[in-house]
């Protein structure tokens, strides 16, 4: 995936089209302070404008696989536009979200709004509530995030009012939920939803061509080179096919 191609084609139509919009999942994880690979772009758009931007996402050629009141997800033939995925916010999770939305330079030519640690966390803790296996990585991401200087941590806590063990990664033994107050009410995720994604992500794997674009990218990424971002070091094992 060609992350600046694909992220300027999009930063551009929610310009012009003036819909307002934040970069979320795993580019926006990264863009506050934690790097690790991904294979897609996530954007939260304004629920008001979904039917726009599906559009959009269709006549650059990429496919629709899933679309729903919360979420969709398109996928794109070409390896070079890679996939993209919508989270469609309303009342007042829009207008909190995208008001919180910090400028970050992911964009040589122009910086990119990234949602808050604060509302990015509360994502994560939806993510692993409905898919509990995914603390093995979302937990460390929301670690990352109530590091980040001057992040309401209290908010955070209290708003998710979930009982998630952020320091080690995972979900505390027996984890308890509550619905997320007007956040998860705003986003509106149905069962359908959620077992939507679970079938879409039983077949996410990132291919060696997929990982070989994201290094490419994080090392020209300008975020990245900075010299007080923090680097986290990772070795590529390459492991020879078994004989025959």
């Amino acid at each position: 995936m060609q992350f600046d191609r694909v992220l300027t084609t999009f930063a551009d139509f929610f310009a012009r089209e003036r819909i307002r919009y934040a970069l979320i999942g795993g580019l926006a994880v990264h863009a506050w302070g934690r790097v690790r690979p991904t294979r897609d772009a996530d954007f939260a758009v304004d629920a008001t404008r979904s039917q726009q931007v599906i559009a959009f996402a269709e006549s650059l050629g990429f496919a629709t696989r899933y679309a729903s009141d919360a979420f969709s997800n398109h996928v794109h033939s070409d390896p070079a536009w890679g996939q993209v995925d919508f989270m469609y916010l309303r009342g007042r999770t829009a207008d909190s979200v995208f008001a919180a939305a910090s400028p970050k330079p992911l964009l040589e030519t122009h910086p990119m709004p990234v949602a808050s640690p604060e509302h990015l966390a509360m994502m994560k803790a939806l993510a692993m509530k409905d898919f509990p296996h995914r603390a093995l990585y979302d937990g460390e991401d929301v670690a990352t995030l109530l590091k980040v200087p001057g992040v309401d941590r209290e908010a955070v806590g209290t708003t998710s009012r979930a009982t998630v063990c952020w320091s080690c990664s995972m979900p505390s033994k027996r984890p308890r939920a509550e619905p997320l107050d007007s956040f998860e009410a705003d986003v509106r995720v149905t069962p359908e939803d959620i077992a939507a994604q679970r079938r879409l992500r039983s077949t996410a794997t990132m291919t060696s061509k997929e990982y070989l674009d994201w290094c490419s990218w994080i090392t020209r990424d300008s975020i990245a080179l900075r010299d007080d971002f923090p680097k986290e070091p990772f070795e590529l094992e390459l492991v020879p096919p078994h004989s025959p």
